[in-house]
């Protein structure tokens, strides 16, 4: 019924709003006139999120908006599912999970400690790593093969006659992870099982394919597909498109479930590597480029609580590309995993340019600017900030010591402060915000003697300004920054 409404075939001419996750609805995504984007959480909403959460438990809030000052889980606190997850840890323990793969682990295991009591499976003296044993084999592990089913299929929603197929399904259903309701038609009552959200569909599948055998699980592995298409055909009734988001999650979870085998996790990021051409040599970075398919492996490196295992760093030594670019677009994930190969010995070190444009978080963009500029296995060369006003411009160029020897080679900042105003022929008066592109190039400079102190680069700033603006009197300037030496 939901695919005959986008389609058109039913109730034509009226309008539709559908939610979705990002690549739930991709193949039908050409039949809606708009569609937009959610995200996720800025800091005013992830602090009214747990404020919300205390008083709904009517509990004290004040762990929860601690919490949300760990720079390790900052990424997860973004979405809103993650932020749920996080409070009902910070309930239970007090330990923070800085990945999602540890997060889902440990949610996972309360829900089977939980449904043990429910189910009535401890007897009296028995150890609760034998109670987790036994519930996972009756119980989890036909639900894991049931959830990678529902992913293949990208549904869930399960009707009732499939679930006839699965042993214990009704107690399967008590675990925590699916509802059931009764759908009434014309015709007859139908029953249908969903499984709470879409994440955790995501996540026992990879639970699944983690439990394989390696040559079963690298073979799930290289039907996948690793690059983005689209395929239209004019005039025949052809049309495909796929994107490599499709496979993210499942992968990200089941590279941090499988942490531990060295061996594993090395085979497996070879395949990524070879797929996805993480080795070449990326188009130069504009402001137009965006995040593709070579930075899958960031993103599973992202998923890993410890450093890298020395077997699967020389795979990626070896394999190497020349120069990664971080994109405006570019999630918390690439930048995670970013700082994993910071920590590598790549000899000579990788080149780096990183547009952090869109990144609005100063803290996030701070931390991971100067990470890249001090790691000596990565040489940072361009770096993109977008600067919002003059205290902002200042910070940026104090906190990476931009002008010092040992600080980032180019600088590029957008400073989207200034105001022009321009009177319209009815006399009404338009204000439009103008972009300045500004670039200092540090080592540069001080080699030739154009910029040797902060103020020099202030005045290299406004001098730029004039050039492009025209003497524009409504402009606004950068004061002097004074050489803080």
């Amino acid at each position: 019924m939901l695919h005959q409404l986008i389609e058109g075939k039913r109730l034509k001419h009226k309008p539709l709003l559908v939610t979705s996750r990002p690549n739930f609805l991709e193949n039908k995504q050409r039949h809606f006139e708009s569609t937009f984007t959610v995200e996720g959480y800025n800091n005013r909403e992830q602090l009214k999120h747990v404020k919300r959460y205390a008083a709904h438990k009517r509990i004290d809030p004040k762990p929860f908006i601690c919490m949300l000052k760990e720079e390790s889980i900052i990424d997860l606190c973004s979405n809103p599912l993650n932020l749920t997850l996080l409070c009902l840890l910070r309930e239970e323990d007090t330990q923070l999970r800085i990945t999602r793969t540890a997060l889902y682990t440990s949610i996972h295991r309360i829900i089977k400690q939980k449904a043990a009591k429910r189910l009535k499976l401890i007897e009296a003296g028995e150890r609760m790593d034998l109670i987790e044993a036994k519930v996972e084999e009756s119980l989890l592990r036909p639900l894991y093969q049931f959830a990678f089913e529902a992913h293949q299929k990208n549904e869930t929603v399960v009707r009732e006659k499939d679930s006839k197929k699965v042993k214990n399904f009704q107690r399967i259903c008590e675990v925590g992870y699916l509802t059931n309701e009764v759908i009434i038609s014309r015709l007859q009552k139908e029953v249908r099982f969903q499984f709470t959200h879409k994440t955790f569909v995501e996540f026992l599948a990879a639970k699944h394919i983690a439990e394989m055998d390696q040559e079963e699980r690298m073979n799930w592995m290289q039907h996948l597909r690793y690059e983005n298409c689209y395929i239209e055909i004019k005039g025949l009734a052809i049309d495909d498109d796929f994107k490599v988001e499709q496979n993210e999650a499942v992968l990200g979870f089941l590279f941090g479930l499988l942490e531990e085998e060295s061996a594993e996790l090395t085979e497996m990021a070879s395949l990524v590597i070879k797929e996805t051409r993480f080795s070449y040599e990326p188009h130069p970075l504009s402001r137009y480029s965006s995040c593709d398919a070579s930075h899958q492996l960031l993103k599973l490196l992202a998923e890993l609580n410890n450093v890298v295992p020395p077997e699967l760093a020389d795979v990626i030594c070896e394999r190497r590309p020349p120069l990664i670019n971080i994109h405006r677009g570019c999630s918390a994930s690439c930048r995670k995993g970013m700082l994993k190969l910071c920590n590598l010995r790549f000899q000579p070190p990788i080149r780096l340019n990183v547009d952090l444009g869109l990144l609005r978080d100063e803290e996030v963009k701070m931390s991971f600017g100067q990470q890249s500029i001090k790691s000596k296995n990565i040489e940072c060369s361009k770096i993109w900030i977008g600067a919002y006003d003059h205290t902002e411009l200042w910070n940026n160029v104090r906190g990476l010591r931009i002008g010092q020897a040992d600080s980032v080679q180019q600088m590029h900042f957008t400073d989207s402060s200034i105001v022009t105003q321009s009177t319209s022929a009815e006399g009404s008066t338009d204000v439009a915000m103008a972009t300045t592109t500004l670039w200092s190039f540090s080592r540069r400079f001080r080699s030739n003697g154009k910029l040797t102190k902060f103020g020099d680069f202030a005045k290299e700033i406004n001098r730029q300004r004039e050039a492009q603006f025209g003497g524009n009197t409504e402009k606004k300037q950068i004061k002097q920054i004074h050489n803080p030496q």
